[in-house]
């Protein structure tokens, strides 16, 4: 229990309700309300048929963040597409 108890609290951290991933010629943006960050995908990155998790770094400033995509944040096509840009970080 004290494992999903951290989950939780980790997912309640995570403030990017909203926020739209880019992916366009070999670069990931993340836009969110007003603001545009370009970032850096990291290893720490992993995904599993129901949930993607995604560490970034925010460039130029390498202030590190996180995503947690669920099976319904987006269409079964790009959700599978996604996966395989994480395996490729590997």
């Amino acid at each position: 229990m004290p494992l999903v108890s951290g989950l939780l609290w980790r997912l309640r951290q995570c403030a990017m309700e909203g926020a739209i991933l880019c992916y366009r010629q070999g670069e990931w943006t993340l836009l969110q309300g007003d603001t545009r960050r370009q970032i850096d995908l990291t290893q720490r990155s992993t995904s599993t048929l129901w949930v993607i998790y995604l560490a970034f770094r925010e460039l130029p400033s390498r202030r590190t963040g996180q995503i947690w995509l669920f099976k319904d944040s987006s269409s079964a096509e790009e959700l599978r597409r996604l996966r395989v840009r994480v395996a490729l970080l590997r």
